[in-house]
């Protein structure tokens, strides 16, 4: 069984970047991506949930759980976004 990979944050945002330089696929699809595979990956995993809590950061990835949300209410769930920010005292 292979170990799954977990990539940092810097590491993404390079993959991102070389993904819209090279395949020239605009940031917000790929966030609309990143979005449709985490609500896939919810569904197959808790396919009975009724609602769903999502965290959005203050960065790059944060459109990922709005994305995910909207996907979720759309399918009828009761959804609860929010958004969190690391720089807010």
């Amino acid at each position: 069984m292979s170990q799954a990979r977990y990539y940092t944050a810097a590491e993404t945002r390079e993959l991102d970047r070389l993904t819209i330089e090279k395949y020239h696929i605009p940031g917000f699809e790929l966030m609309q991506r990143a979005g449709l595979a985490a609500w896939r990956a919810l569904q197959t995993k808790w396919p009975e949930a009724r609602c769903v809590i999502v965290f959005c950061g203050t960065g790059n990835n944060g459109g990922d759980g709005f994305i995910i949300g909207t996907l979720a209410k759309k399918a009828g769930l009761q959804v609860k976004i929010y958004l969190l920010d690391a720089t807010a005292s």
